[in-house]
């Protein structure tokens, strides 16, 4: 039989994981492009276009290219999801990937004149929906919020990854 403590902490977790996924489904105040929203008539989701924006300064000229790794780390996403991102921005003809013409090992993507236009749209887009929620939640709250999420997230990271680190070892001792 459970006492009241852990019945209020079995509720806490589930509640815990609501909140996360109901988070996750509202895309963090960014219009959504392909589940439905106002980013759909543009045709970019929210991963597409912080991969945009990261590339929109790249050159072929340029050494100090944001390349898919950079992406790879700042959306916390794996080689093959960036790479399937990078595919689709190329097949709606958004992004071109090309041979750096300074260090023909590395490979550059940089945005076509489609791409910016995009970009240009969705950022608006985007910018219009956050200044909208912070508006409606306030400054002070938002600053809040980002310092409470990010700390919860490094927590929960933290926690993740000693879990996969006990899990693989239980795995191999198998």
């Amino acid at each position: 039989m459970e006492n009241q403590s852990e019945i209020a902490m079995r509720a806490l977790k589930e509640n815990l994981m609501r909140s996360i996924f109901r988070f996750k489904k509202v895309g963090v105040a960014v219009p959504q492009g392909e589940s439905g929203g106002e980013l759909e008539d543009l045709d970019i989701s929210p991963s597409e276009l912080f991969c945009m924006k990261s590339f929109s300064e790249n050159s072929l000229e340029s050494e100090k290219n944001v390349c898919s790794t950079d992406m790879q780390n700042l959306l916390y996403i794996t080689k093959p999801a960036i790479s399937r991102i990078l595919t689709s921005l190329e097949e709606k003809g958004y992004v071109e990937r090309e041979i750096n013409k300074r260090n023909r090992r590395k490979l550059t993507v940089t945005l076509t004149d489609k791409g910016a236009e995009t970009l240009r749209r969705a950022e608006k887009k985007v910018d219009e929906a956050l200044s909208e929620v912070i508006r409606r939640f306030g400054e002070s709250e938002t600053l809040q919020f980002i310092e409470i999420f990010n700390r919860f997230a490094d927590i929960a990271d933290e926690v993740s990854g000693k879990f996969l680190q006990t899990n693989h070892g239980q795995l191999k001792k198998s």
